[in-house]
């Protein structure tokens, strides 16, 4: 009775194994020897142990590419807050070169209306001379000391003048500073973001190769184990795609 209900054994050729690697087909019967449980516990047992491996595999893969995700949005920030701080350092240092420009011509001006000034003054100077001949001693001698104190007060207003332009001066000199520092910082920014998209490839390289190894595995393993591992790359494959996204904003933002 026992023989008549033993189904037949699988061909030579066919392998068990290779029929749990499809989704349509059953699974064949136990064969009744003495080892055959212990054998198919075994089977069964390994590929839990191997799709729990597969499973925590992904889940840290999974943690580290969110933890880059955030590094990554914190340095879109910072990239942000830079080219804002150079734009306005821009912005800046332009204002101060149109006041340098001004500056230049009020202090050639004035060093134009300096020289009139000088050349009336010295002809000031003949005309008193000429005029102390007919005159006391001591009136010519009142008259003689008006010319140093226009000069005092001509040079006095020169080095007010000086003095403006120095100041703009350094503070160009300062706001230019301002700006390498600024740039610097964004391209220590720009070679992070290198490292980090340069990890992520490294991250999806070493990923490929597991799930490849995993793959080769896969065989042994049942239909519903096959589900879970297509469902875990899924959610892998989106985490990545997201990133990326993230990335190639931040590249088109700046």
């Amino acid at each position: 009775m026992m023989s008549s209900t033993r189904q037949q054994p699988p061909e030579r050729g066919d392998s068990p194994l290779i029929c749990l690697g499809s989704a349509d087909a059953p699974l064949p019967p136990l064969p009744h020897t003495p080892t055959s449980s212990v054998v198919w516990d075994k089977i069964l047992s390994d590929m839990n142990v191997e799709s729990r491996e597969l499973r925590r595999a992904i889940e840290k893969r999974a943690q580290r590419i969110a933890v880059m995700e955030e590094e990554l949005h914190k340095l879109v920030d910072h990239n942000a807050g830079v080219m804002l701080a150079i734009e306005r350092v821009d912005r800046q240092i332009k204002e101060v070169l149109e006041r340098e420009d001004r500056l230049h011509h009020l202090a050639a001006t004035a060093k134009k209306r300096k020289a009139k000034l000088q050349l009336d003054l010295e002809e000031a100077e003949k005309k008193l001379l000429s005029l102390a001949e007919y005159d006391s001693p001591a009136k010519s001698a009142s008259i003689l000391l008006v010319s140093p104190s226009l000069r005092a007060i001509a040079d006095k207003k020169h080095q007010l003048e000086t003095d403006r332009i120095n100041k703009e001066k350094h503070e160009v000199a300062e706001l230019q500073r301002k700006l390498y520092d600024a740039k610097s910082r964004y391209r220590k920014l720009c070679a992070e973001n290198k490292k980090l998209l340069n990890a992520l490839s490294s991250m999806k390289a070493e990923e490929r190769e597991i799930i490849s190894r995993r793959n080769e595995n896969s065989v042994h393993n049942n239909s519903s184990n096959s589900e879970s591992r297509i469902e875990f790359r899924a959610a892998l494959q989106d985490l990545m795609e997201s990133l990326e996204e993230v990335i190639h904003a931040g590249k088109r933002r700046f």
